[in-house]
């Protein structure tokens, strides 16, 4: 059974272990706050079942090349949808470029009653996304 909140993202995840079988486990507090970002941060808008206004597929973003503004742009669209969750009452987001204006990793920084959580996603040479939450 699930807990869903307002937002219609859950908090109940399921882990893969080193050989492939799944081990549902929940999650809560800040680490709960953290999934659901994470999982906003992946999901394209409109297609959180029955939140048509909620997500942001940001992979796109990753590896793209941004100038200054772009990053701005970037980082308040980020900050805006991780503020839509009921959990969430402020968030900083941090967008890492490299020299020629790559996007190399997006950080999420959001504080609220379950303390503090960092999201920080980055898409790896293999095309695949790591996700760290902290």
């Amino acid at each position: 059974m699930s807990n869903t909140t307002p937002d219609g993202f859950t908090g109940s995840v399921i882990y893969w272990d080193r050989d492939l079988t799944l081990v549902p486990k929940k999650a809560s507090g800040a680490r709960r706050v953290g999934l659901r970002l994470a999982r906003r941060l992946r999901t394209p808008r409109g297609h959180a079942l029955g939140h048509p206004n909620d997500g942001t597929d940001i992979s796109d973003a990753l590896e793209s090349t941004l100038d200054q503004r772009g990053a701005q742009n970037l980082r308040a669209a980020i900050t805006a949808e991780c503020l839509k969750d009921v959990s969430v009452k402020t968030c900083f987001t941090t967008v890492t470029l490299s020299n020629g204006g790559t996007v190399n990793t997006i950080a999420v920084r959001a504080f609220g009653d379950f303390g503090a959580t960092t999201v920080t996603i980055q898409k790896l040479s293999d095309g695949t996304f790591a996700t760290q939450i902290t």
